[in-house]
């Protein structure tokens, strides 16, 4: 992530915006359809997607473009108290 880059809430996010998915880490349980999807990396060779929103959903939603991904942060697994194994 560059330092122009800012964590965004669903507030913050509509369709038709580029963002990339380090941006969208914070905002849970809601999927977010990403199309014209690239990888881009940072100077240390660290990747993250890249692309403009398509669709925003509270509900499970299917991928339906190529060159497309589902960005989706459970918040059960963000919550302190998970082990994973």
């Amino acid at each position: 992530m560059t330092a122009t880059e800012k964590k965004l809430s669903v507030d913050d996010i509509s369709i038709g915006m580029r963002v990339t998915a380090n941006q969208l880490s914070d905002i849970l349980d809601t999927y977010i359809i990403l199309t014209d999807v690239h990888l881009v990396k940072n100077s240390l060779g660290i990747g993250t997607f890249e692309g403009i929103i398509d669709k925003i959903s509270k509900k499970e939603i299917r991928l339906t473009k190529p060159h497309s991904t589902l960005i989706y942060n459970d918040s059960f697994e963000k919550e302190d108290y998970c082990e994973y194994e």
